[in-house]
């Protein structure tokens, strides 16, 4: 059980109040969505929803677990960007094997191109 993906899928269950439209959104099945509550539910000891045919409302316990769990989730989000930014552009040694006609014809030709290229 990945805990801040059904965080997460709580998330927007909670603002979709709908767990078909949450499905739609996060391109998953219906299904997924309810397993992923189920799962929350059955980690946290507590419902987090009223359901009914129609309807889909927090519960006390849903709206406490709301307001922490959308700030725990942003966080997480922020640092995978921030890890993201970091190794964004590659950086180090490129060492290219080649045929020497390659070599000679089209890399020679986009040696050229690259200022801050030189041999190893």
């Amino acid at each position: 059980m990945d805990r801040l993906q059904n965080i997460e899928t709580f998330g927007r269950v909670a603002q979709t109040q709908n767990f078909t439209a949450t499905a739609r959104q996060l391109r998953i099945a219906r299904s997924v969505v309810s397993t992923r509550i189920q799962q929350l539910e059955e980690y946290v000891g507590a419902p987090l929803f009223h359901r009914s045919t129609r309807v889909v409302r927090l519960t006390e316990m849903g709206r406490a677990f709301q307001r922490d769990g959308s700030e725990l989730v942003a966080r997480a989000n922020d640092v995978v960007d921030q890890m993201r930014d970091v190794q964004g552009s590659p950086s180090g040694t490129l060492r290219i094997h080649a045929l020497t006609g390659l070599a000679l014809g089209y890399l020679a030709a986009l040696k050229s191109r690259w200022a801050p290229w030189r041999p190893a």
